[in-house]
């Protein structure tokens, strides 16, 4: 079996500080997964921070990734797995955060998803869900999506702004779309992300054909 696990930076920190309970609590329950998992960082409020003042969308994106992998490289202490810096890098199981400008971690975990031939891909973030727009708006969570669904959902919502907010990015959910990889989208609940890490029912959106 094989996952590839997008840990939203929403759900590293609760207001601006390291969960590290969370953190130990997930990587506990990585350690013990019996096939290959890779977990991507994301940055969260911290790296907004650090992109906040910045105005060249390249520099906002190098600032970001160095603050993913910052938290892939605390994920990978607590948990003992391996750290790694590229995509081109995973052969097993690793930790990562961000790659290169232009690419969120959601992308990235996509893009390691398509070329590890990952079973199912499971995005780990505080919303939980996918809405059919945005909460603040009144959004609807789904329980299920085609693939083609979440295409429309991230045309019309996502952003190439980094640190953009929506639940996935629309470069991300066209590489789940065209190698038809099992997408999970799961809040902040050891219960729930281990279900989705192992294929099994939960609380949150999945997305399949």
């Amino acid at each position: 079996m094989k996952v590839v696990v997008s840990l939203g930076g929403s759900a590293i920190f609760e207001r601006k500080n390291i969960d590290v309970d969370f953190l130990k609590r997930f990587a506990n329950m990585i350690k013990k997964f019996p096939g290959t998992i890779v977990v991507v960082t994301g940055g969260g409020p911290i790296a907004r921070m650090y992109m906040k003042p910045l105005e060249n969308l390249y520099d906002k994106d190098r600032a970001g990734i160095m603050i993913t992998k910052a938290n892939a490289m605390l994920l990978a202490s607590l948990s003992g797995l391996p750290y790694c810096g590229w995509i081109e890098g995973v052969s097993g199981s690793c930790i990562m955060g961000g790659s290169e400008p232009g690419h969120s971690t959601d992308t990235v975990a996509a893009l390691v998803a398509e070329k590890i031939g990952a079973n199912r891909f499971v995005n780990v973030s505080k919303v939980g869900w996918v809405f059919d727009r945005p909460p603040e708006k009144g959004g609807q969570p789904l329980k299920r999506l085609t693939h083609e669904e979440l295409l429309f959902l991230a045309k019309k919502y996502s952003s190439p702004e980094p640190g953009s907010h929506f639940i996935i990015d629309l470069q991300a959910a066209r590489i789940l779309a065209r190698s038809n990889i099992e997408a999970h989208f799961v809040g902040k609940n050891i219960s729930w992300i281990r279900k989705a890490i192992y294929g099994k029912r939960h609380e949150g959106t999945i997305v399949r054909d």
